[in-house]
């Protein structure tokens, strides 16, 4: 079993974190079928239209993870966190792939900032 050991500063600071994690075993990423990459294609164009006129940082998660990028010194406008670089990815149509384990990666994660109930 994997051991994964918090900085004594996010002990301190945020006494409350939570982490998680996957392992994947005998995992072959390959091309994703035509119906998967169509209904992704579908569901990042909605996505789009839907931010083409949102700020992100209405987004719960989004301004929490800004608020700890700043409490530990890093400018989360230079280093953004990932779920902000996902949905800015989206929004500026740079968002394609082909693989399918990516495909489902990336939309469970925006599908999860879109929730904002739990933080990425």
């Amino acid at each position: 079993m994997t051991s994964i050991t918090l900085a004594p500063i996010i002990k301190k600071t945020y006494p409350d974190f939570k982490i998680g994690y996957a392992i994947y075993h005998n995992i072959v990423v390959e091309k994703s079928p035509q119906m998967v990459r169509g209904r992704f294609q579908f569901y990042q164009e909605t996505m789009m239209m839907d931010l083409e006129q949102t700020d992100l940082l209405t987004f719960p998660a989004i301004s929490e993870w800004r608020s700890i990028f700043k409490k530990f010194g890093t400018d989360p406008a230079k280093y953004r966190p990932s779920s902000e670089a996902l949905l800015r990815r989206l929004k500026k149509r740079d968002f394609a792939t082909s693989r399918s384990l990516c495909c489902r990666h990336q939309q469970s994660s925006v599908t999860s900032i879109q929730n904002s109930n739990w933080y990425l």
